[in-house]
Formats: C-alpha cells, structure tokens, sequence
C-alpha cells in the first residue's frame, strides 16, 4: 500500500507540522470508495462547506486538482503528537490488509498510539490555512462533546421513580425534546445535511431544554447552599440538621442532580447539531462557534462541581456524632443518632469519577459522479 498513499505535512504559521493531508493513489482510492458503497456504515457521512477545499487548493494547486482529476480520496487529519511521531520516526503505520488503511503504533513498544490512514512519502510541508484548523477543531470539539455527553448521559439513566406527580410533566418534556434531539443527529449522520425544518426543531428543542435545566441548576444550588451551612455546625446540632436535611431531601436533591446532569448532556449534544451546522455552512465561523463552546463547557463543569456531596453531608453527620459524649449518644440524642444511620443507605452516584478518552479528528474529500465531497470521517474513532 506504501507506494500507493502519501502524505503532506501541514504545518501552522510558527512552522510546526500540527495535521497531515494523506492522498490516495487512483488503484487505492477505487478500492476505499468501492468499499464505502458496500458498507455505507462505514463511509465517513456530515458534511463539510466545501470551501475549505478550495482554500487547500490554493495551497496546493498541482498536485490537489491533479488528484482529485484521477479519482484521489484525500483525508486530513491530526493529533500533532502523531504527526511529530512520524516525522521523526518514533512512530510508524502498522499495515493491515483489505480497506484498513493502518494505525500509528509506537516503534519502541509496538502499542497503539492512535489511529492514522496512510503511509508518508517525503513531500515538502505546507503551510495550512486558518481553515484547516477551523474544520479539525471543529470535528475535535464535536467527539469531545460526544464523550461528555456519553459519561453524563448515563446520570439520565440512573434517575430514580419519581415520588412526586408533579415532576412527571417536565420530566415527560425533556424526555420527548431528548428523543426530538436523537432523532435530528440520526438524520444528520444519514443524510450529511441539516435540513431547515430539522434546524427549525431543534431550535424549540433548545428552548425546552434550556428552560428546565435553569430551573434545576436553582433547585440544586438551593439544597447546595444549605448543606454548605449544615457543614459549618458541629456536635448534636450538626448530626441532627445533616441527618434531617438528608432524610427529607436527599433522595430527591440525587433525583434532581442527576436530571441536571442528563440536561447538561443533552445541550452537549445540542451544541454539537450547531457545531455540525458551522461546519457544513460556514467553516470559517467554527472557531467562534468553539469558544463559545469552551464557555459552556466551562460553566458546566462548574455546576457540577458545585454540587452538593451527599458523601461528605453523611461523613460530617458521623463525624459530628463521634463528637458526641456517651450520655449524648446513648440517652439524650438516641434518635439523632439512629437518624445519622439511617442515612448511610442513601448512595451517591457521584461519588466516582470516570476517566476521558482521546479524540483523532479528521475528514475526507474526492470527487465522484456527484461532483466534490467533504465528509466527516467518524469511523474508528473511539469515543
């Protein structure tokens, strides 16, 4: 496969290889292309603006209408460490047979290091344009967007029956506006596109969710700022306000926490549908779209990391009852006491953490029968 797939280094304005642009040779690309229409599961489906391609071009005049002219599947893609790796030989393409087109493997453990696509040959750098990186970051920031919403998505699952009617109305909305959401990224990855109506959907889609996650980050940060006073009392007084406080509204606070967390995991993915929107319509407004993301992203971990700890209320009741004198816990305040112990058996699901994984962003373009395609290239990922 060497001979028939290379690589050009894009490098950014400070001169450093930061993504690879791989093109196929004409036998190779027949073969990929021949495989993505039998196994269209497998072919790479949103869409790109085709403008980003232009720009390359201009970049690239020769040798990208050249292969594209004789049927050349390209792809760009990056981490820079992988692309560093390559060049200085600590990595290498592991070669495998079909359509595989190899995975970055560290030449001094043989462990994967990430996935790649094709094997290099020794064409000059160049510098990339703003796009490149628009469109990379972009595709970067909607796996990321992916795997928060995959941790959080499992707090959705994990909702409690409600014991309160009333809670059955929101939540009944927010579960339809979710179902509503799947349904518009599932025609996304389908179809390439975002229709209006689909974009026209997912506004109101935007609005119910918004909605009751405001009023819930309120709930939350209400039951928050009492505990955060409990914590501050000591002795008889303390382990019979954090006992109560538990026993009344604990169950209900973990019920309400972990509806906020699928919340915050559906507007992930709303703002993924948006960030999928720039890159098919406007690629050069994906860097803003980013940082308005990264601000998001930013206020929610902050909601969650102000959560309340139902584990360090339950230990600052014990501790607080291990305060206590034997007359306290034995006579006078024996229900305080039984109250704290009752309290063990409500569990925190967010008392564990999950750890993150790596996003490879890429995206291919050739030009077939339907004229030029830029496409998101998703398969292999893992996230």
């Amino acid at each position: 496969m060497a001979e028939d797939a290379r690589y050009i280094e894009l490098v950014g304005r400070d001169g450093k290889p930061k993504a690879l642009l791989v093109g196929y040779g004409s036998n190779c690309s027949k073969h990929i292309i021949e495989r993505w229409r039998q196994r269209p599961q497998e072919s790479p489906r949103g869409n790109i603006n085709a403008s980003v391609v232009d720009q390359i071009s201009r970049a690239l005049p020769t040798a990208l209408s050249a292969g594209l002219t004789s049927g050349s599947v390209f792809q760009v893609v990056g981490t820079p460490a992988l692309v560093e790796g390559i060049k200085v030989g600590t990595h290498a393409l592991m070669q495998t047979g079909g359509a595989s087109l190899g995975t970055v493997v560290s030449t001094s453990s043989g462990q994967i290091a990430g996935q790649l696509r094709f094997a290099p040959s020794s064409m000059a750098p160049v510098i990339a344009p703003l796009a490149v990186w628009s469109v990379l970051n972009g595709i970067a920031g909607t796996l990321q967007l992916h795997r928060i919403n995959r941790r959080l998505d499992v707090m959705t699952r994990k909702i409690e029956n409600l014991a309160f009617r009333q809670e059955a109305e929101t939540l009944g909305r927010v579960f339809q506006a979710i179902k509503t959401l799947d349904d518009l990224l599932d025609e996304y990855f389908h179809t390439g596109v975002f229709t209006q109506p689909a974009m026209t959907r997912l506004a109101i889609v935007e609005q119910e969710i918004g909605s009751v996650l405001e009023r819930n980050k309120l709930i939350v940060e209400y039951f928050s700022e009492r505990a955060r006073v409990i914590q501050h009392t000591r002795g008889t007084q303390g382990a019979e306000q954090s006992a109560t406080l538990l026993q009344e509204e604990g169950s209900t606070t973990i019920h309400d926490m972990q509806l906020l967390s699928g919340l915050i995991s559906a507007q992930s993915r709303i703002q993924e549908a948006h960030l999928f929107y720039s890159l098919m319509e406007n690629p050069n407004y994906v860097d803003r779209h980013l940082e308005k993301m990264q601000g998001r992203v930013e206020e929610h971990k902050a909601i969650i990391s102000g959560f309340p700890s139902i584990t360090e209320l339950q230990n600052h009741a014990r501790q607080c009852v291990d305060e206590m004198n034997w007359f306290q816990k034995n006579i006078f305040n024996r229900s305080t006491v039984s109250m704290v112990g009752q309290t063990e058996t409500i569990r925190d699901p967010f008392a564990s953490s999950q750890s993150s994984l790596n996003a490879i962003p890429s995206y291919c373009f050739w030009r077939d029968e339907n004229g030029l395609n830029v496409k998101i290239d998703r398969s292999g990922q893992s996230i």
